[in-house]
């Protein structure tokens, strides 16, 4: 089992751009931890049927949440832009959104693999920039797969794009996962990490719908 499931943000809450109420920095940060508590709240009681009462959030060492449950489910969650995004799966997984922006060769060349860089080293300048934020994205979805967060080096592996199934590699070899790419947007990339082979299915919520999930005495969830 492999789901994504993900809430644009109404304008309010999106910084800058014409005619949108800019806001600050951390209150933007604080509204989208929040969509992506509720979002994770409305999908666990409404499509995995758990008991409010049931749900309790705890955080690894590198500060990766993860919930103690009687069968498998495991969950991550990830907001850039517009997008709050969580996916859900039986074994372990790690989800990142990145808005794409200018690209930044310095910074690749500085963190990314040697392979990576040199790929992106050969690009067109206009192919370039996508190349850079489908490397970013898919490599932060391996990092909170793994459950460390930028605590480990992105240089330690490296992605290759092998068709529709990318890999991803260390020095000792392919690693046993996937990585699928989600086009929920064509301003942003999107991935999931995972050691499920078959794509996951998209489901796109609202603001409003996940705001109807009761929280009353669940207020921990938003922290």
């Amino acid at each position: 089992m492999l789901s994504l499931y993900y809430v644009r943000l109404s304008e309010s809450l999106v910084v800058g751009g014409k005619g949108i109420c800019r806001k600050k920095a951390g209150e933007k940060s604080r509204r989208e931890k929040e969509t992506g508590r509720r979002l994770l709240f409305f999908v666990l009681t409404r499509v995995f049927h758990r008991k409010p009462e049931e749900i309790r959030l705890y955080a690894n060492e590198h500060g990766k949440l993860y919930l103690e449950t009687d069968v498998p489910l495991f969950f991550n969650i990830s907001h850039s832009g517009e997008y709050v995004v969580c996916a859900f799966s039986d074994t372990e997984v790690g989800a990142d959104v990145e808005r794409i922006g200018q690209e930044r060769l310095a910074v690749a060349k500085r963190f990314f693999h040697p392979e990576e860089i040199a790929c992106l080293s050969e690009a067109s300048e206009q192919g370039r920039t996508e190349l850079f934020f489908r490397y970013w994205c898919a490599k932060e979805s391996v990092l909170k797969y793994m459950g460390t967060g930028l605590s480990a080096s992105l240089n330690s592996f490296y992605v290759r794009w092998e068709g529709k199934n990318p890999g991803i590699y260390k020095e000792t070899g392919r690693l046993a996962l996937s990585l699928h790419e989600c086009g929920i947007d064509n301003g942003y990339k999107c991935f999931v990490c995972s050691e499920q082979t078959i794509p996951p299915e998209w489901h796109s919520l609202t603001e409003e719908e996940i705001r109807t999930a009761d929280f009353t005495g669940y207020s921990n969830l938003l922290l």
